[in-house]
């Protein structure tokens, strides 16, 4: 992708990204519909269900389409416009910011230390990940599960590796690597504070730079959603 921007090539990647994951739900679904890539993952959350609008154009006769095929599959949706493109769309509100970190991986500092007694795998059970998660970001456990599920198996879409932090033998923090055309991105981070990381260290940290620095990465530009 010679010649494209870190963010232009982070937004093509985060397109791919749902396109792909649906690819192999049970109940996923995707469409393109005429510059506004729709995606469901079958699953009942507003944000595993949106709309994202890839190129400048007039958002009136498009919405009430997006909002007609959300319907027809009975999910929650939301229209994810990037910041650069300036459009409104009509009759929405605006609900929230999903803003990006951007980095060249060649010039990621290295991890800070992990506390002795915290490993570090990245063969956690499903069961686990989806506890971090649930108790994280807050959906119910079984609908947590019925997400991460797909991700981490061997016909994952796109490929991707979850690490898994435990205290002694307790799940306490998780974060996921997914590689596309030179991007690598890390979604799904969250570490309890019962970590135990010094006052004033963001607690995440060292868990997603291990995930940055794994081999697996490969890409060029780093992004943390």
């Amino acid at each position: 992708m010679t010649g494209v921007d870190d963010l232009a090539r982070q937004r093509a990647a985060t397109y791919r990204f749902w396109r792909d994951d649906v690819s192999v739900r049970p109940a996923g679904e995707w469409m393109d519909l005429d510059g506004v890539q729709l995606h469901t993952t079958g699953l009942a959350p507003r944000h595993w269900n949106g709309a994202h609008v890839t190129r400048s154009m007039d958002l009136e006769p498009i919405v009430p389409l997006v909002a007609s095929w959300f319907h027809e599959r009975r999910k929650p949706w939301g229209l994810l416009i990037p910041g650069e493109l300036d459009l409104t769309p009509p009759g929405l509100r605006h609900m929230t910011d999903q803003p990006v970190m951007l980095r060249r991986l060649e010039d990621l500092p290295e991890p800070p230390p992990i506390p002795d007694r915290i490993a570090v795998t990245d063969r956690a059970p499903t069961a686990d990940v989806a506890q971090v998660q649930s108790e994280a970001f807050g959906d119910p456990y079984d609908v947590t599960l019925a997400f991460v599920a797909p991700s981490l198996g061997p016909k994952a879409a796109p490929p991707q590796k979850t690490l898994t932090a435990y205290d002694v033998h307790e799940p306490v923090g998780c974060a996921t690597v997914v590689q596309m055309d030179g991007v690598a991105g890390i979604y799904g981070v969250d570490v309890q504070l019962a970590l135990g990381w010094h006052a004033g260290q963001v607690p995440r940290q060292p868990l997603t730079l291990q995930l940055a620095h794994l081999d697996v990465v490969e890409g060029e530009v780093g992004v943390v959603v």
